[in-house]
């Protein structure tokens, strides 16, 4: 399948991604529905179901790609997926967060916090350097 798009005119490709993005929109719909009548069905609070299920469910393309990259041997993808999903979360939580209302919080949580942020990525680039 690798090149089958590049044939395409470009209108077409357009055309595709529009398509593509109206049935990505309308598929979270109908999953955020299904996730809720799922609570109210179990009579389980939506937030653990919120908790749960959706974030199972959106993390299984994500484990998809590492598995199928790990599997052909290709271990540097699964790496590259899992620090850049991590990394886009934090970043779009806190800015989606931080642009509905502004958060208050001491300076010594940040140091704190972002010394570990900083040590946890020290070690990744530390255990990554033998290449396995």
């Amino acid at each position: 399948m690798e090149g089958f798009f590049q044939g395409l005119p470009v209108w077409l490709n357009f055309v595709l991604f529009l398509i593509g993005m109206v049935l990505i929109t309308k598929s979270g719909d109908y999953f955020t529905d299904a996730a809720v009548h799922i609570a109210v069905l179990t009579r389980i609070p939506k937030i653990l179901i919120g908790a749960t299920l959706v974030s199972i469910c959106t993390t299984c393309p994500e484990f998809a790609v590492s598995f199928l990259a790990t599997v052909e041997g290709k271990g540097t993808v699964a790496i590259g997926n899992n620090i850049g999903s991590c990394i886009i979360n934090i970043g779009l939580i806190c800015g989606t967060s931080s642009l509905i209302r502004a958060a208050s919080t001491n300076k010594s949580l940040i140091v704190r916090q972002g010394a570990f942020m900083l040590m946890a990525g020290i070690l990744v680039y530390l255990f990554s350097l033998g290449g396995i």
